[in-house]
């Protein structure tokens, strides 16, 4: 796992406050409470007084040590002082638990409900609760809104994930795309941003990731004002709390009928939608079957974003789907290296003398784009893969073992 240096991690916790008004009017005075059985009882505080207390919604989970230790990061992330070992303290005051029983509750006097419930914070084990509006919204969404139908449950992926690899330089670059996203846009904006690629990754603990790539679905003209600024600016890279220590943006964003979206994206996303067994993209975004809800953000499900490495097909994407083969405990296939693919190049990586130098060279010119068709070596490609092992993950392959876990593609000769 790759980390940043001290000072930059230091730089990245200098945030600023997430604006609780607009979420506030619907979550100010409500509250998501986790019990495990080992404080079980202390739930007589919610059950027996109604007067005070209504519940909403309640859940319970059978989970492990992991999955709560996972959870718990959820429900502390928005604190500075929050640490790998503090997590561990925290999941160390639970000894012989078995289940988790979750509340969404509701206080007709936010005053005396909000006293009740900082009492259970005297007990040992302790009960973890959302701390205000923003943070309830963030659980409500995270423990209640993240199972629909047949789809995998959120609790699954719990069990996948890694909080070592998750509380790394990747979880202030979230955290800071999260405070500026909620204070520059409306919910209504929100429901049409979603996060995908690497950043599924990280945080189903499979790894670190070194940029967020971040989809509009919607055009700029039919958003906020606000947001369309927002995001504008994240384009043009004009916001310091998205950047890194030498300047660049670790946010590639895409948004709508807009410079930034690839002119082929129109064809892959429906091609990537219904792989997943989705009628178009807009069931991605507005299902979720298809994406959960981390942080207060939209992310593609694990599966989902499986699906789209096999149909991208590129080398990185092979040792992804080669290292997730030993973490999810479902089965897809890897596909077969390909005889030839288009490349693409964004301009926005390259000099103007690259860009000329690629034109040069057969690339074509798309706006914020090149790409050509390049012909596929097998042996090239394995080499590739094998650094991806190794830069990514540690791991070290060689040629023959990549060559043998990764089909080839068969030519058929038509008589």
């Amino acid at each position: 796992m790759n980390h940043s240096s001290k000072k930059e991690q230091k730089a990245f916790k200098a945030e600023y406050p997430i604006v609780y008004k607009r979420i506030g009017q619907e979550f100010e005075k409500q509250r998501v409470v986790v019990f495990t059985n080992e404080n079980e009882s202390s739930r007589s505080i919610i059950k027996d007084d109604a007067l005070t207390f209504t519940v909403l919604s309640k859940r319970k989970f059978s989970i492990n040590k992991q999955q709560l230790r996972s959870i718990i990061y959820h429900m502390e992330s928005s604190s500075p002082d929050l640490t790998i070992r503090l997590l561990d303290t925290m999941v160390g005051e639970h000894t012989n638990f078995k289940y988790i029983i979750i509340y969404h509750i509701e206080m007709s006097d936010i005053d005396d409900g909000l006293e009740k419930i900082d009492s259970l914070t005297i007990q040992t084990p302790q009960a973890y609760f959302s701390k205000n509006a923003f943070d309830t919204y963030q659980q409500y969404n995270f423990l209640f809104g993240n199972q629909s139908g047949d789809c995998i449950p959120y609790m699954n992926y719990l069990k996948y994930q890694n909080i070592n690899r998750v509380y790394a330089f990747s979880h202030h670059m979230y955290r800071n795309l999260r405070h500026f996203l909620f204070n520059n846009m409306t919910d209504a904006d929100m429901e049409n941003i979603l996060i995908f690629s690497s950043c599924t990754l990280w945080i189903n603990g499979v790894r670190d990731m070194n940029d967020i790539d971040v989809l509009c679905w919607k055009p700029l003209c039919e958003m906020s004002h606000t947001a369309q600024k927002a995001l504008t600016d994240i384009s043009q890279n004009k916001v310091a709390a998205l950047c890194k220590k030498n300047g660049d943006s670790f946010v590639d964003i895409s948004i709508k009928e807009t410079t930034t979206w690839p002119h082929y994206w129109d064809v892959h996303l429906d091609n990537w939608a219904r792989e997943c067994g989705a009628t178009s993209f807009d069931d991605i975004i507005t299902d979720r079957k298809y994406h959960i809800c981390f942080l207060g953000i939209k992310v593609t499900r694990l599966e989902v974003d499986i699906e789209r490495r096999i149909i991208r097909n590129r080398s990185s994407s092979l040792m992804d789907l080669i290292m997730l083969r030993d973490i999810v405990d479902y089965g897809f296939y890897i596909p077969s290296i390909p005889l030839s693919m288009i490349d693409y190049k964004k301009k926005k990586y390259h000099t103007p003398t690259e860009i000329i130098k690629l034109v040069n060279d057969g690339y074509v010119d798309s706006g914020d784009e090149l790409y050509k068709r390049v012909t596929i070596s097998r042996e090239q490609w394995l080499k590739t893969i094998k650094s991806y092992g190794k830069n990514r993950y540690k791991k070290e392959f060689t040629t023959e073992e990549l060559d043998h876990i990764i089909p080839r593609c068969e030519v058929l000769k038509l008589s």
